[in-house]
């Protein structure tokens, strides 16, 4: 799905159900331009929330990007003081994640319904001001070169997509990716409602009667069938059970109906990601994804690339020029690299990248390893663990430092060197000691553990991957859990995508994903066996 496909389907849902509530009771529309918008933003608020309901930790994930974004413009600047909060704020990401994707969908049925219209009206506006605040951040960053700070507005230079530090706004999850500039001009557009809900609460339609709650209980019904084609129709049971107790609160009073939606949609949430994967995965390491293949057609795709024109800029003036490839060739001596900043102008990849091109795995050495991993043909386990949660100190001790010297000693027979200790000095030695979490310790070796091991003693291949980060430090948890499991290292937001539970493990074979788990809902290994491995 794209952007136009879905603001076309939600204009249809607007108007045919305006015209359903139109014609059920005429009074109940007292605008019906208010109401068509009502029901346009409240679909769009529910269907945005939805999707990344089924995935809460992709939003964090996204939020802790800028709020590291936010942290380093403001770390070069006046407002310095201002840096160390982002930081502090990442800390609590999932928090704000769950809180926005309910408030979202919580707002999209008021619209829909029409209830406390003034609070929905301010909350909206608000809420999309912070959205098009966001987006707007992130595409502007897109005229601001290497090395610029982003308020030194006048070293601002022409857009570039590659400038830009965080490439996706996450307004829909992994659903459906928008580039920040589309998602901002959406935003702005998304603003001129709210202005109008603003002034226009009195015109709000609200379904409060008996037959116009009735349609409220079809909307959620409607809903719930929308969610299960989000889902792939592969939805386990959190998503039904969900959605019943949202058609059975709407026969509740309209209090009970409020603060059943948001506990349900909190608790919906929390489970996809406190006690379990997301049931429906929108990346591309889903399960039966073959990353093998995958990863050789974007870098095929990628080397098949080609350059169009190339772009000058006048270093001086600002001036650009557009010259295509075969005029450039010609031409070029025109344009001297002291005076004009060159681009290349390529051709788009006809195969789209996702994350499986940066799939680049090395063992503690710095040797790549990711051939191997992804041509392994014998069915394998890969633990992934983005973060290794713990904090380190430097302990510095004194130790004896003995000085010697060689004498030549020669005799009848030979030629001797002999060593003589001339003095014994004090030596400072500062060792860094890791401090690793109990609990997160405990989240490996109580259940998880275990399994894993069972695992490589019946003679799978099973191995985890980390953050790049300082092999002592890696070697020292591994040590910590008393594993003999080997321990690579990737990039943490790969990582990251690949499963959403810390640590995760993914069976693979062939260089397909063929299962993946949360730490707590990890079967025994007569079970992943007897499932997975039986046909192997």
């Amino acid at each position: 799905m794209n952007l136009p496909t879905l603001i076309i389907g939600l204009a249809i849902f607007a108007i045919a159900l305006t015209g359903m509530q139109k014609a059920m009771d005429r009074k109940l529309i007292k605008n019906f331009l208010i109401s068509l918008l009502q029901n346009f933003v409240g679909g769009l608020f529910i269907f945005s929330g939805l999707v990344k309901a089924v995935d809460p930790l992709g939003t964090a994930y996204k939020m802790e990007q800028y709020f590291a974004e936010f942290e380093t413009t403001f770390a070069g600047t006046k407002a310095a003081f201002l840096a160390p909060m982002f930081p502090a704020l990442a800390e609590y990401a999932v928090a704000f994640a769950v809180f926005m994707i309910v408030f979202e969908i919580f707002l999209g049925f008021n619209l829909l319904i029409g209830v406390m219209r003034k609070f929905t009206a301010w909350s909206y506006f608000l809420l999309v001001l912070v959205f098009t605040f966001l987006t707007g951040f992130t595409y502007l960053t897109g005229y601001v070169p290497e090395g610029v700070n982003f308020f030194q507005f006048g070293q601002w230079g022409s857009y570039e997509p590659t400038s830009m530090k965080v490439t996706d706004c996450g307004c829909f999850g992994d659903f459906l990716k928008l580039e920040p500039r589309v998602s901002f001009f959406k935003d702005i557009f998304l603003l001129i409602p709210g202005l109008i809900f603003l002034f226009a609460t009195k015109s709000f339609h609200e379904l409060t009667k008996g037959s116009q709650r009735a349609l409220a209980v079809g909307l959620a019904v409607g809903i719930s069938i929308l969610a299960i084609y989000i889902n792939g129709y592969t939805i386990g049971w959190r998503l039904p059970v969900f959605f019943v107790a949202i058609v059975g609160i709407e026969y509740l009073s309209k209090n009970m109906a409020i603060i059943g939606s948001v506990l349900a949609l909190m608790l919906y949430s929390f489970t996809n990601y406190v006690t379990d994967i997301p049931q429906v995965d929108f990346r591309p390491f889903r399960e039966g994804a073959n990353i093998a293949e995958r990863k050789a057609l974007e870098e095929e795709s990628e080397a098949n690339v080609k350059v169009l024109a190339y772009k000058m800029t006048n270093k001086a003036s600002g001036e650009v020029v557009e010259l295509p490839f075969d005029v450039y060739l010609q031409e070029y001596a025109k344009y001297p690299a002291e005076e004009w900043e060159l681009d290349q102008v390529k051709s788009e990849p006809e195969v789209v990248r996702t994350k499986i091109s940066d799939f680049e795995i090395s063992d503690l050495g710095g040797n790549d390893i990711t051939s191997g991993i992804l041509q392994e043909s014998e069915p394998h386990i890969m633990i992934v663990a983005y973060r290794l949660y713990g904090t380190e100190h430097q302990e510095t001790t004194i130790v004896p430092d003995s000085i010697f010297v060689t004498d030549t000693v020669i005799t009848l027979q030979d030629t001797v060197l002999e060593r003589r200790l001339t003095k014994v000095n004090q030596k400072e030695v500062v060792t860094t000691i890791y401090d690793w979490d109990p609990s997160y310790v405990a989240r490996w070796k109580n259940d998880f553990l275990p399994v894993m091991e069972a695992a490589a003693e019946a003679g799978l291949k099973v191995y985890a991957i980390t953050a790049y980060s300082d092999p002592e430090r890696i070697a020292s948890f591994q040590k910590a859990l008393g594993t003999e499991i080997p321990f690579f290292m990737g990039d943490d937001i790969l990582l990251k995508t690949i499963v959403r539970s810390n640590p995760g493990p993914v069976l693979m074979k062939e260089g397909t994903v063929l299962k993946k788990w949360h730490f707590k809902n990890i079967p025994n290994f007569d079970n992943i066996q007897a499932d997975f491995l039986s046909e192997s």
